[in-house]
């Protein structure tokens, strides 16, 4: 049984699309009979297979092994079979969803059938994953699962990746992703016995032509370090002083591929075996910048706190331009993670400013924390949870809850009137340093506002520069979206001015700097006041917590500390950017019966601020809608609170009677914003309105035939210019006719 399912928008869009699902109960699959007949090449049906290029030639050798279900691919479109092979994909693997088989039974798939003829044993399998798509794998879910004669090694089938596909037109250096991230899970044990558990392709299989995965050779550049590996990210072959580090010590000590402690290997399968273990769940990164097609960031190294590494490569070219592949890869990636697990991810390439992360194909209530590292460290990263930002938990409305402590706004956490930097955890859900604290939720507590493992809760280390999220399994179309705006931070050293003494002038301060900057004194946010007969300790900067790049020789290391004042102080802050306002599209077009056009205004770059932007509603040169006819003239403004970037105006219109051949437009003006903002380029949109009345049609002849008889002709109109959008309305056009004795 195989099955291939098109659907979902392609890259950039993936998450606006629903998840796809392929559903088999209730079945029975036989691998063989048992007749003689079972091992004589099979006679072909269709009359495509008379072909020696027909794609079902592969299947008429004997020693072709007997599939029960091969894994559904879900591509972007359908392909072209049977003219060519329908297991081949035409376009990207979309996201979400998988293939559940329930309550089947598989019999008879084994090693023994032809046995005894001149073809040799042929290994019949149950389940095998599709080895022709190279990106997106769907994974398998078992339950209810019948083996009657089946031989539990001929369960599963895992392929190995195509070394062919390591060309410049494909996946370029190493192998693709489909056949390395892909996984099947039992639900009751049926199938993989025990309580159930997953069942894992060698993500640590390398292709011979890969150069990723192999360390250098012995006659290399770099042959003094036997055990340095040159093709992870950079930021995973170096320490915090720049000197190299042990990777296969620091990060790979177990190797590559996914994490299997207390996993077994299976040879048949070409997979590993892992019984009563942790769910897992499809962990989806996709870039979501302009040169998301461009720009390669890979190999992405995602690492496991168990001590492996799995390397991801995007997804392979599959463009066609002017006949030519168009050498454009979409920087999508898909992994299998263990849940209730940590892992740090290193991009090869500078991080995307703008990206989604997904966490899916599982039960609610699954989690990881994810750890990315940012080589960009003049940024802040604005997290959007189903349209809603989610701050950083040390912070409140875009400023630090350290600060805010200072200034008396917010409620000291460490027991001598200062403030702790909440931690996230996956077992606790409210980390106070390395403190588990116990909250009534919903009594106000300042100590965790936003729960420590909760779902989009995030934190910026500035020790480590890794940017800490925990993702709850949802469904792929529920991702959660990171962007990154630029900010300048800078230092100013105050002389003869103590650190409370800075407090008391500190508005002072900031609307000075303002003034000097030209900028609304609420884009300058204080990040940290340092004495200036004190160094920083490395704790100070961010969390006790260890990492294997820091230098670990304490808190006088140079690198950690801060450069000596005499006296006075040292100021840090951050300059952000305005909000960017403007409109999500410039083209509306509706039925003037519409009533009224919803115009979808947006702001963009910075979230942390309230926002105002003024409008009209006005006649635009070279239209022809006219106020009080087509539409009501108006004016007014959207006001953006801090978090929120989409607002919507209603613009009225109006209905003319009779036919209008042409369309008439009016126009949507951005006219203004407050000073902490400024207007995008997209400030006009052009609305159109769509006549719904239909043309009348040529009047009616009479003919006399007789004194007592005439007849009556009426010619229908052929065409509408420019009918309604609406396809299930119905419009009435003719004459009355009244006939007199």
């Amino acid at each position: 049984l195989y099955m291939l399912r098109a659907a979902s928008p392609a890259a950039p869009n993936w998450y606006k699309g629903t998840d796809q699902f392929t559903h088999i109960s209730d079945s029975l699959f036989i691998g063989h009979s048992g007749a003689p007949g079972t091992c004589h090449p099979p006679r072909p049906g269709l009359h495509t297979c008379l072909s020696p290029k027909a794609y079902c030639s592969v299947f008429h050798h004997p020693t072709t092994p007997n599939i029960g279900v091969m894994g559904s691919p879900f591509a972007e479109g359908p392909n072209h079979a049977p003219i060519i092979s329908h297991w081949a994909d035409s376009g990207e693997s979309v996201q979400g969803g998988n293939t559940t088989i329930t309550d089947s039974t598989f019999a008879l798939f084994g090693g023994d059938r032809c046995n005894n003829s001149r073809w040799g044993r042929v290994q019949d399998v149950a389940i095998a994953q599709e080895g022709a798509v190279p990106d997106t794998h769907a994974p398998i879910f078992l339950s209810g699962v019948q083996l009657p004669g089946t031989q539990r090694s001929n369960l599963l089938r895992f392929p190995k990746p195509n070394g062919k596909w390591i060309a410049q037109d494909d996946c370029i250096d190493m192998d693709c992703d489909g056949a390395k991230n892909s996984w099947v899970v039992d639900l009751d044990g049926t199938a993989l016995g025990g309580s159930g558990g997953t069942a894992l392709n060698p993500g640590e299989y390398f292709s011979p032509q890969s150069f990723f995965g192999v360390r250098y050779a012995a006659n290399g550049p770099n042959a003094h370090l036997g055990w340095w590996t040159p093709n992870v990210p950079v930021t995973m072959r170096v320490n915090t002083s720049g000197l190299p580090v042990d990777v296969s010590t620091v990060w790979t000590p177990k190797g590559y591929g996914h994490s299997r402690d207390g996993c077994v290997w299976e040879p048949l399968w070409e997979g590993w075996r892992c019984t009563d273990a942790a769910w897992r769940g499809n962990l989806a990164i996709e870039s979501q910048d302009a040169d998301f097609e461009l720009r390669r960031i890979s190999p992405v190294a995602v690492a496991a706190e168990d001590g492996y590494v799995q390397l991801l490569n995007g997804h392979q070219d599959h463009g066609w331009c002017f006949s030519y592949t168009c050498l454009k890869r979409i920087m999508v990636f898909n992994v299998p993670l263990k849940t209730q697990s940590v892992y740090t991810i290193h991009f090869s390439g500078t991080e995307p400013l703008k990206y989604t992360l997904g966490f899916f194909d599982l039960p609610p209530g699954h989690k990881v924390l994810l750890k990315i590292y940012y080589i960009t460290k003049s940024v802040r990263r604005q997290v959007m949870v189903n349209g809603q930002l989610w701050e950083d938990v040390n912070f409140h409305q875009g400023k630090r809850k350290k600060q805010l402590v200072r200034d008396g706004q917010w409620a000291a956490n460490d027991g001598n009137g200062g403030y702790t930097d909440q931690q996230l955890a996956l077992d606790c859900a409210c980390k106070i340093g390395n403190q588990c604290r116990q909250v009534e939720w919903g009594s106000g507590s300042a100590d965790c506002r936003t729960p420590s493992n909760g779902h989009g809760a995030n934190r910026w280390n500035r020790r480590t520069s890794l940017f800490e999220i925990v993702l709850e399994s949802r469904p792929a179309s529920e991702r959660i979206t990171v962007e990154a705006i630029p900010v300048v931070q800078a230092s100013m050293g105050v002389p003869a001015t103590s650190v409370d003494e800075f407090y008391e002038q500190k508005d002072t301060f900031i609307s000075s700097l303002a003034s000097l900057l030209g900028i609304p004194f609420d884009r300058i946010f204080i990040v940290d006041v340092v004495p200036g007969n004190a160094r920083r300790s490395l704790a100070e900067l961010g969390g006790a917590e260890e990492h294997p790049l820091l230098l670990t020789d304490g808190g006088d290391s140079e690198a950690a500390g801060r450069r000596l004042l005499a006296s006075g102080i040292d100021v840090v802050f951050e300059v952000t950017p305005g909000a960017k306002v403007e409109l999500d599209v410039e083209d509306y077009l509706v039925d003037e019966s519409a009533g009224t056009i919803p115009v979808v205004v947006k702001r963009t770059t910075n979230l942390y601020s309230n926002v105002t932007a003024e409008w009209e509603v006005t006649t635009c040169d070279g239209c022809a809608g006219v106020a009080g006819t087509h539409f009501v003239a108006a004016t007014g403004s959207v006001f953006f609170e801090q978090g929120v970037d989409t607002q919507t105006v209603q613009v009225t219109v109006l209905s003319v009677a009779g036919y209008t051949a042409t369309d008439v437009s009016f126009s949507f003006k951005l006219t203004n914003v407050t000073d902490n903002a400024e207007l995008g380029d997209k400030t006009v949109a052009l609305l159109a309105l769509r006549n719904v009345h239909p043309p009348a049609p040529s009047a009616p002849t009479f003919t006399a035939a007789s004194p007592t008889e005439v007849t009556i002709a009426f010619q229908a109109q052929s065409t509408w210019a420019n009918p309604p959008l609406a396809t299930d309305a119905t419009a009435t056009s003719g004459w009355d006719v009244e006939c007199r004795r």
